[in-house]
């Protein structure tokens, strides 16, 4: 039972990381793969990650999944609860329009997504990037040209293997009319508020809101390279430590609860009592057995029949033996049979 709690332990301190993560139940279809960050993380994921400095860790953070005719929505009022710097940025609206575009979802124009927003943030996200997420660095470009969300241009420059942001600054970035893109990265000591925000993210229908059917070289977009070696790293990592348990679990159960079997006494023949006869006394009416050594010597210090010496002598009738006698005799057979103590009934015999 020890070995049991030592084990599940171990593997909540193993997976801790994960389940102190962020969560999302949106799910991309696999020809927008190439949205994923170095770390394999969903466009979804991002956004969910890019939510906490402003309404913390949690479900205050959390990414529903769309329906078809569903779009995620911008702040819904000028306040300070709903128009944060966290939403009112051109970078949280790229991965929060990616997010919806990858469900086959619709999109809302940047106008319309920043309506209630007292200030903007043109390709740069404002608070500290959050160390469990990295940024792409398609998400920094331009949307205030097409009003919306260019995923044709996203598309050309993450086929181009642009490096993520990363850190934990205040990042900003560039793009020129080539879709290249240049990144600066200023030190700030801004932090994230202390008060947990509860807040959901709501979605409505909207009949002008953009949506994106993929064209026919959708199917030629090619995921950079990149993206998929973090992830290798981290899932050999997690299945080298979950085996790193097992086996520590396996040694510790080995070496305290393994007991040495007991050592067997070997067998003597000189120990063993002499073979012995079955005879008979008694009357016709009163047939019984008792065991005749074919020898003098005792049997576990019991004196044993002799007729010449009364001490011998079986009890009287009716009273029991002190002794019961239960010594196998072996058959020609092989097989052994259990001998019947007896009372002693009549004259001894000669």
């Amino acid at each position: 039972m020890l070995l049991v709690v030592h084990l599940f332990c171990a593997l909540m301190l193993y997976s801790m990381p994960v389940a102190l993560g962020q969560d999302t139940t949106a799910v991309c279809r696999k020809e927008f793969d190439w949205m994923a960050n170095s770390l394999g993380q969903s466009p979804c994921l991002v956004t969910s990650w890019l939510f906490v400095p402003c309404y913390g860790p949690g479900n205050g953070s959390f990414i529903d999944s769309l329906t078809p005719d569903e779009v995620y929505e911008g702040p819904q009022a000028k306040d300070d609860f709903d128009s944060t710097p966290c939403d009112c940025n051109t970078v949280v609206y790229s991965v929060f329009a990616a997010c919806g575009l990858c469900q086959g979802a619709n999109i809302d124009p940047w106008p319309t997504y920043s309506t209630n927003c007292t200030q903007v943030y043109l390709k740069k996200y404002p608070e500290p990037i959050p160390g469990g997420t990295a940024v792409p660095a398609w998400a920094f470009l331009d949307v205030t040209t097409n009003s919306t969300f260019d995923i044709d241009a996203a598309m050309a420059l993450a086929s181009r293997d642009a490096p993520d942001v990363r850190s934990n600054s205040t990042s900003s970035a560039t793009s020129s009319a080539t879709s290249s893109a240049t990144f600066s990265s200023t030190s700030t000591s801004a932090s994230a508020p202390s008060a947990v925000i509860t807040s959901t993210v709501s979605v409505s229908t909207r009949s002008g809101s953009t949506s994106y059917t993929p064209s026919a070289s959708a199917s030629a977009w090619s995921v950079p390279d990149h993206q998929h070696s973090d992830v290798g790293a981290i899932v050999g990592g997690t299945i080298g430590g979950v085996v790193g348990v097992l086996f520590t679990g396996a040694l510790m159960y080995f070496v305290v609860f393994r007991k040495p079997k007991d050592a067997q006494t070997p067998f003597n023949e000189s120990d063993s009592p002499n073979s012995s006869a079955v005879l008979h006394i008694g009357g016709p009416h009163n047939d019984q057995y008792v065991v005749s050594p074919t020898s003098m010597k005792s049997i576990n210090g019991a004196l044993l029949y002799d007729a010449n010496d009364p001490r011998t002598y079986p009890p009287p009738i009716g009273v029991s033996a002190t002794t019961s006698i239960s010594t196998a005799s072996s058959g020609s057979n092989g097989k052994t049979r259990e001998v019947v103590p007896s009372f002693y009934r009549g004259l001894p015999q000669v």
